[in-house]
């Protein structure tokens, strides 16, 4: 991740390797090394670098908070209430990610909410400046862009029957959130797969992750707590999510069951019209 970050700072100025290596005093070697992410790089030289390319202080920042951590067994990162969509290295992984495999026991995954869904859930979140909302439910529809395109990562997303009848804003909002998972789960690089209620085996069905392969570098979990982002690769770690990840999916239903269930719970909810309010288990 840190080498891809210093990369971009560079490319975004217009700089190529040598360039900034003759600018910087290096061998065009280090900064191939840097840029490729091998460990070993100071923080005297990252900065040198990052200040020689142009990069903005928030790339700065952001790249000096993932050094620092370097050699710790989780990335960890603040971020507001809700939104993870902020965080860089998630955001990154994803892109990155040959397969991503989310699972929310909750509500429905960041990746697929609609626009009034999200602004639903940020705007309950804690987060009571309106302005603010507006910008966490814009960074949220930016970073779906990773669905779309050429190129795109597969998606499985696994989603317990009672996330599906938690009333998020009002009937309408619940209904074109449905419609949007119809239309989503019929892309060929999205799956979406409803674990029907009553399943057996508590235990692996507790707590958010997403599970992130890649072919040029180890498996990513990301963990989500209600500010912060954790993001783990060790071996052991990531051992312990694809075993849950093999017992979520042999509870699911199918692909086609399941946008069934999706299509049948969207006439439910348009049925009831649009209503200016949730009921008891309403965000």
């Amino acid at each position: 991740m840190i080498g891809e970050a210093v990369r971009d700072a560079r490319q975004l100025f217009g700089f190529n390797g040598d360039q900034l290596a003759e600018m910087v005093g290096w061998s065009a070697s280090k900064v191939s090394r840097l840029e490729a992410g091998v460990r070993g790089c100071t923080t005297e030289d990252l900065s040198h670098y990052l200040g020689m390319s142009g990069a903005s202080p928030a790339v700065f920042r952001r790249v000096m908070d993932v050094h620092r951590q370097v050699g710790s067994d989780l990335l960890v990162h603040r971020h507001a209430p809700a939104a993870p969509d902020q965080v860089w290295t998630l955001v990154r992984c994803e892109a990155a990610a040959s397969l991503v495999v989310a699972y929310e026991p909750t509500l429905l995954p960041a990746l697929v909410q609609n626009e009034n869904y999200a602004h639903f859930v940020l705007a309950s979140s804690g987060v009571e400046d309106a302005g603010e909302v507006r910008a966490l439910v814009d960074g949220r529809i930016k970073r779906q862009r990773v669905l779309y395109g050429p190129g795109a990562p597969m998606f499985e997303f696994l989603v317990p029957d009672a996330v599906l009848r938690t009333m998020v804003g009002d009937h309408g909002t619940m209904e074109d959130q449905f419609m949007h998972l119809v239309l989503l789960s019929q892309r060929d690089n999205v799956s979406i797969r409803v674990i029907p209620a009553g399943v057996r085996g508590a235990a692996w069905l507790r707590g958010q992750f997403t599970l992130m392969e890649h072919e040029a570098y180890p498996a990513v979990v990301h963990l989500e707590l209600d500010t912060t982002s954790a993001l783990v690769d060790t071996p052991d770690a990531v051992k312990v999510y694809r075993d849950r990840l093999r017992r979520l999916r042999a509870a699911a239903l199918d692909v086609q069951g399941s946008r069934e269930l999706l299509l049948g719970l969207a006439h439910e909810y348009g049925a009831y019209g649009t209503d200016s309010g949730g009921d008891s288990g309403s965000v």
